[in-house]
C-alpha cells in the first residue's frame, strides 16, 4: 500500500524548495564544489544544519549515477523506480515532469 504521506512521495526542489512526484536523471554542467555549494544553501534555507551538505550531495550524485540518464524517477518512501508510460510531446517527458 502507498504510503499516505504527500512527503514519502516527492522530490524537492534545490532552488525553487517546491515539491514534485517526480525527478529527471540529468548530466549537469554544475561542479562538484557548485552542487555541494546549492546543497549546502538550500539546507540552511530549510532550517538544517548546512554542515551535511557534502555527504548528501555526494549521496545524491552516487545515487543517481546508479540510473540511465533521462530516467524519470517516482517513490514512496525508501522504494524507488523508474516510470514507464508512453513518451509525448514529440519524444519529451515534458507532460510528466514538473520544473524544479
Amino acid at each position: 500500500m502507498p504510503n499516505a504521506c504527500g512527503c514519502g512521495r516527492g522530490f524537492a526542489g534545490v532552488a525553487s524548495h517546491r515539491a514534485t512526484s517526480t525527478a529527471k536523471v540529468v548530466e549537469s554542467s554544475l561542479t562538484l564544489i557548485e552542487y555541494i555549494a546549492a546543497i549546502r544553501t538550500t539546507l540552511a534555507d530549510g532550517g538544517w544544519p548546512p554542515s551535511s551538505a557534502e555527504s548528501i550531495a555526494q549521496g545524491l550524485v552516487t545515487f543517481a549515477s546508479e540510473w540511465a540518464e533521462g530516467s524519470v524517477l517516482q517513490r514512496d518512501v525508501w522504494v524507488f523506480e523508474a516510470r514507464r508510460g508512453r513518451l509525448t510531446d514529440g519524444g519529451t517527458l515534458l507532460s510528466w515532469v514538473a520544473h524544479m
